[in-house]
């Protein structure tokens, strides 16, 4: 399809977006409210082009003609095939105030596919492996990483560019309909950012491991002691409901603190949310019946029938009916009276 067929596609699917006959350069200055953070990838004036070609990393390249879209701004899965055919480039070219080179910088990325980023027409880093072919493409996870330093010295204008691929977005959005997009899931966030982030995101992944290390362990011993309880006195059943109340919360607990452990891909991410959703639901809509059980008040043994809303709560957060987390707050308040 030829560029004119590619504007008329544009022009449909994406009525907000605008050309632009000349490249334009933008304007990059710190001020007290950016001081530790340059964000870049919501300005206008990137310019983004489908396909593949190594000379598109050349800053002498014109990219006039090329379609105005902000990669943190534009859903990838929004895009038709003639515009995303998996993968595509970005570039945007900026002038930097005196200021701005007398800081130290990492590049921040954000991005569950798979990128190479060039500055000025040289690789600065490569997020997982990009491919052309869905099969050798290696997306990155994004989650809990650090940011990699970045040095440019000062002249006139600089040119980034984004060689991005993520094949299996437009199928990720499909099976996992809007959380898929949630938080920028199939989007580009780019900018420089001070190494007091990198510091914040080690903190933070230090303390999650060890609410992990802890929860998990004292509850990997109660569920031991409990099983080894229940085959030892049979006839007492409570063990065996305790031991599955605790298996449900051991799981939410590896589920939600999964990404700190695994490279995961943006469809491990999200199956792992359902998990905790499903397995931290299930065990606190089963205390009051444990609970029933061990003190034997028949009364509230019929609380066994609110493990039946599990199933209608997955179904609400799986397809974005509506915000699920209302109705998990209800069911918990319920779990609690009772």
């Amino acid at each position: 399809m030829g560029y004119l067929g590619l504007l008329m596609l544009l022009a449909i699917g994406l009525p907000d977006s605008t050309m632009n006959k000349s490249s334009q350069v933008a304007q990059i200055s710190i001020s007290e409210e950016n001081e530790t953070a340059v964000f870049i990838s919501h300005r206008s004036e990137w310019r983004y082009h489908p396909g593949d070609n190594l000379e598109w990393a050349n800053p002498e390249f014109d990219d006039s003609d090329w379609l105005s879209l902000t990669p943190s701004s534009t859903s990838i899965t929004e895009l038709p095939d003639s515009l995303w055919p998996g993968y595509g480039w970005w570039r945007f070219t900026f002038q930097a105030d005196s200021a701005f080179y007398e800081q130290n910088w990492n590049l921040y990325f954000s991005g569950w596919g798979a990128a190479e980023v060039y500055l000025d027409g040289n690789l600065l880093y490569n997020y997982g492996k990009f491919s052309t072919k869905p099969e050798d493409e290696q997306t990155y996870t994004a989650y809990l990483k650090t940011q990699k330093p970045v040095s440019m010295k000062q002249k006139s204008q600089h040119t980034l560019a984004i060689r991005y691929s993520f094949h299996k977005a437009k199928k990720y959005q499909s099976l996992f309909f809007e959380k898929a997009e949630n938080y920028d899931r199939s989007k580009i966030a780019l900018g420089f950012i001070k190494h007091t982030y990198n510091e914040n995101i080690i903190q933070a992944r230090n303390v999650q491991i060890f609410v992990l290390s802890f929860s998990a362990s004292a509850l990997f011993i109660l569920l031991l002691i409990h099983i080894t309880l229940y085959i030892k006195f049979r006839d007492d059943q409570s063990n065996l409901l305790v031991s599955i109340l605790i298996g449900l919360l051991l799981i939410s607990c590896l589920s939600v603190y999964a990404p700190v452990y695994l490279e995961m891909t943006l469809a491990g991410y999200l199956l792992s949310e359902e998990i905790w959703v499903t397995s931290a639901l299930a065990a606190f809509l089963l205390i009051p019946y444990v609970i029933a059980s061990i003190f034997r008040i028949s009364t509230y043994k019929k609380s066994i029938y609110l493990l039946y809303t599990v199933p209608v709560a997955l179904a609400i957060y799986h397809f974005s009916l509506f915000d699920v987390y209302i109705l998990v707050a209800v069911l918990y308040l319920l779990s609690f009276l009772l």
